[in-house]
């Protein structure tokens, strides 16, 4: 999967839309998507997220990756509206 992903980033390196070792980046990007989520499942007893609130981690990891690896500002002004902070089960903050 890295390497397929690795791919394609250098896809976009060699358009100049992202910068960095590709395969680098596909690490970075992986571990942005799926840190918390597979966190979340592994040492908390609650194992389920909505859909919304997987879109929303899934938004944001993409915002900060792009804030990083995105070679203008031309490439955030792209990407979607910020999304609504996801509250907390256990403090619903």
């Amino acid at each position: 999967m890295l390497t397929t992903l690795a791919s394609t980033f250098q896809s976009l390196a060699d358009r100049k839309v992202i910068r960095g070792d590709p395969l680098l980046v596909a690490h970075h990007f992986v571990a942005l998507l799926l840190w918390i989520p597979v966190n979340k499942a592994m040492f908390t007893e609650t194992h389920d997220s909505t859909s919304d609130e997987l879109e929303s981690h899934a938004a944001l990891a993409v915002r900060a990756f792009l804030i990083e690896y995105g070679s203008s500002s031309r490439v955030l002004a792209k990407s979607p509206e910020q999304p609504r902070r996801m509250k907390s089960r256990t403090t619903g903050r």
